[in-house]
């Protein structure tokens, strides 16, 4: 007699996880997109100092806020990543000196990795980088600089022709740069 209810107890204890189990299995994993111009912000660990900075040299940097996707935290702020100096310039007569970084790929906790790219560095610790870049160029920059460009074109003419340049000093001070902004090249989906 306590066989029977013994070996339905254990025939159901079989049933019931493998159902559960196939039910997981054939759920598909839920994904995200990652749009083309989403933007990161990284804080330099050390300022790059255009003076200093060598081409090959690794420039460590934090992930200053994380990145969340129709509310999934796909990278968590503090993350860690390495850029590398691909190009210098010196500060030289009336010209600032600058810096050019590569970081040209992001990888995800699924595995997946998107190609970046550097959009922009700035030595404000706190720039203003936006979540998303459409465009170097909107509609609301244009009028800014093309008054700025009308303006500045014949004072440059000018300088030109009577072979002067117009800047105070021999040599420009270059301030060290402390924020990077990314930019994602391509969309990308990710799986979590």
């Amino acid at each position: 007699m306590l066989i029977k209810p013994f070996a339905v107890l254990l025939v159901i204890g079989l049933v019931i996880p493998g159902d559960a189990g196939a039910q997981q299995a054939s759920t598909p994993p839920h994904t995200v997109l990652v749009r083309k111009n989403t933007a990161l912000m990284f804080a330099l660990l050390e300022p790059l100092d255009p003076v200093l900075a060598k081409v090959g040299d690794d420039v460590p940097m934090r992930l200053a806020r994380p990145l969340v996707v129709d509310g999934v935290r796909l990278l968590p702020a503090d993350d860690v990543f390495l850029a590398r100096v691909v190009k210098v310039k010196q500060p030289g007569k009336c010209k600032g000196g600058d810096v050019e970084l590569e970081f040209s790929r992001v990888t995800f906790a699924d595995s997946s990795t998107a190609r970046t790219k550097v959009f922009f560095l700035s030595p404000l610790e706190d720039a203003q980088v936006d979540e998303n870049y459409s465009s170097h160029f909107s509609a609301s920059n244009i009028p800014g600089d093309l008054a700025i460009s009308l303006v500045m074109s014949p004072l440059d003419l000018l300088a030109y022709a009577f072979g002067h340049d117009y800047c105070p000093d021999e040599t420009v001070i270059t301030r060290p740069y402390k924020t990077v902004a990314v930019i994602f090249t391509k969309d990308h989906r990710v799986r979590y």
